[in-house]
């Protein structure tokens, strides 16, 4: 997913979306991608799709990985988030994502069959 850093009144946010009725937007540089800012972005994705299970998931998230591993850690797992389309799009809900979660993560999230933890 490519994720555009928009400029509106002075005020960035993440997007999916090149807006062009805006100030300025551009494909978000590695300094535009802070947890907290990925985290927001992933909630108002899953709010977009109408996926309100999901909302608010990835705030909590992102401060249960900070305290636990730090900040670091955190934003470098919820790089990986934005990749898969968030917790929404990993599992498929309201038709997000594309499956590459299952594929890199070597299990199913779509049933209940056996999996087990990679090695």
């Amino acid at each position: 997913m490519e994720i555009y850093w928009n400029v509106e009144e002075g005020n960035g946010y993440l997007s999916k979306y090149k807006d062009t009725c805006i100030d300025s937007s551009e494909i978000a540089t590695e300094d535009k991608l802070t947890l907290k800012r990925m985290a927001n972005f992933l909630d108002q994705d899953a709010e977009s799709i109408n996926a309100h299970d999901y909302v608010c998931s990835h705030r909590g998230l992102a401060c249960l990985l900070a305290k636990d591993i730090g900040e670091d850690k955190a934003t470098s797992i919820f790089k990986k988030l934005i990749k898969y389309q968030g917790l929404h799009g990993m599992v498929g809900c309201a038709g997000a994502g594309d499956g590459e979660a299952e594929k890199d993560l070597g299990v199913s999230l779509s049933d209940w069959s056996d999996w087990d933890l990679p090695s």
